[in-house]
């Protein structure tokens, strides 16, 4: 039933509340299932995609996240193109709140490696960074950083990140802030960044 309103409606309103119910909804495994029957992330997706709405954004960013959360919700965020719109978003918003929802998204996209290759071809890697060398929010850091982190576990991913700029972005992160869940982040991402297969 969210899904066929949030097919139909344009209210703003009413789109950020459907977005937060379908974030509870996929809170549960068995809920993240439904939601990927009923199609949720391509339309939550859609919604991500049309509206500038802050708030909308916010939740529907989160709802991405929660459903991708599992391997099949990864795949049908894939398979939706979440990660194209969520980091067009990222790119294009200043708001602290979006930004961490959409860089927890992309981390949580970005655990499989049919999420990483999409990533990396959405350029996802390039916009976080950029978050990373202008946020001082540490939340949206935490995030950032586990993005690149799992984007960075892979050999493509790793290479990516350094064309990117992701070493330079993380150590100065990890210079200037205080808080032991970033530093935390930032050292699980330096350390994929670094991992050299078959040593």
């Amino acid at each position: 039933v969210l899904t066929a309103v949030l097919e139909t409606t344009k209210d703003d309103r009413v789109r950020e509340q459907a977005c937060r119910a379908i974030r509870n909804i996929a809170s549960p495994a068995e809920g993240k299932a439904a939601c990927v029957r009923a199609g949720s992330e391509k339309v939550v997706t859609a919604v991500l995609e049309t509206t500038e709405d802050e708030r909308v954004r916010e939740q529907a960013c989160t709802a991405i996240l929660t459903i991708a959360h599992s391997a099949e919700g990864r795949a049908a965020c894939v398979k939706a193109g979440s990660e194209k719109v969520v980091t067009a978003v990222l790119q294009t918003t200043m708001d602290e709140r979006v930004r961490e929802k959409a860089c927890w998204a992309i981390s949580n996209i970005a655990a499989s490696a049919e999420g990483k290759a999409a990533c990396i071809k959405a350029g996802s890697e390039k916009v976080v960074t950029a978050v990373l060398e202008t946020t001082k929010d540490e939340r949206v850091r935490e995030y950032a950083s586990m993005a690149i982190s799992n984007i960075a576990a892979s050999a493509e991913g790793r290479a990516a990140c350094v064309r990117a700029g992701a070493p330079a972005a993380v150590v100065s992160v990890l210079k200037a802030t205080k808080d032991d869940r970033v530093m935390l982040q930032c050292s699980w991402a330096l350390k994929n960044i670094a991992w050299s297969d078959g040593e």
